[in-house]
């Protein structure tokens, strides 16, 4: 009997894996992404960020000295860059200037939620919004980019979390009042 159920199990997981795979393959397929075609240019930079501030990087620096999860942990890494690639060039293709939709949450999860596979279940999304006029966010993402220049590939994990944390605290404290 518990033969069938995982067998049953099996069958749904691969029947949902395959629609997904066909659902990313129409989502990502429609338009012909520019940096895969062959000579492709390189983008410039006003397609990548602008003064509304796109920045795109990527952090991963966990290792593991253990040879049973080190080529588990290198795969990982591939896929998360192959992911973040494949994010990239259709926000290239289908949003090549940097404007309020290309920066709209709401764009980036439609993408993302067409990559197959990330978790089988529903999405929730929450939100917040609040607009607050200041330099202390470039300036606290100038700090964390200078960090990251001068450790020249020393674990940044500690030092991004104390970014998210500055700007959570600059976001939460710019107009605090009880709601």
């Amino acid at each position: 009997m518990l033969n069938a159920v995982a067998a049953h199990f099996q069958g749904h997981e691969q029947s949902y894996s395959d629609k997904n795979y066909e659902v990313a393959s129409a989502f990502f397929g429609a338009k012909s992404l520019l940096l895969a075609q062959p000579g492709a240019a390189r983008p410039s930079d006003d397609t990548i960020a602008n003064d509304q501030g796109t920045v795109q990087f990527h952090l991963i620096g966990q290792t593991t000295d253990d040879p049973a999860y080190s080529g588990i942990m290198k795969e990982n890494q591939d896929n998360l860059l192959a992911i973040g690639g494949l994010i990239h060039d259709y926000m290239h293709t289908h949003h090549p200037k940097v404007d309020a939709e290309k920066l709209d949450i709401n764009t980036w999860t439609n993408v993302v939620g067409n990559i197959p596979d990330l978790s089988m279940g529903g999405q929730k999304q929450k939100g917040y919004s609040k607009k607050f006029a200041g330099t202390s966010v470039s300036a606290t993402f100038l700090s964390l980019i200078a960090k990251a220049i001068v450790t020249d590939g020393a674990s940044l994990l500690t030092d991004f979390e104390s970014f998210l944390t500055e700007m959570g605290n600059l976001t939460f404290s710019a107009n605090s009042k009880s709601q």
